[in-house]
């Protein structure tokens, strides 16, 4: 891509990730998905890579009167510009328990951290 005020840059996205189902007749189904992914960006004046990966089990029991999703998000970024270097990490786990009318709880922690390495 080109601009008039950042000029000639480039951005790549690539992500991959899996998902895989266990049914069981009556009892219900279990699901895990996994993701991971890259994304870069540049110009004349910065680079900044950025990873991310994401986690998630889900299970429902007897026909959905029983949800339990775990949830694990994960994403790193790395910012060049001039001579300062900067990276930021952001960690997320969320829990979300469901029992048919009865019982409804979710929870969820996300910690970051900003950092100047050079």
């Amino acid at each position: 891509a080109c601009d008039t005020k950042v000029g000639p840059n480039l951005t790549l996205a690539f992500a991959f990730g899996v998902q895989i189902v266990v049914s069981l007749p009556v009892v219900g189904h279990a699901s895990v998905t996994f993701m991971v992914g890259v994304e870069m960006y540049a110009d004349k004046d910065k680079v900044v890579i950025t990873a991310m990966m994401l986690f998630r089990g889900n299970a429902e029991l007897l026909g959905g009167l029983v949800c339990v999703t775990i949830s694990i998000e994960a994403k790193g970024i790395v910012e060049k510009t001039g001579n300062k270097t900067e990276t930021s990490a952001q960690v997320t786990f969320a829990l979300d328990i469901s029992i048919f009318l009865i019982i409804d709880i979710s929870f969820s922690k996300t910690w970051g951290e900003d950092r100047q390495i050079a």
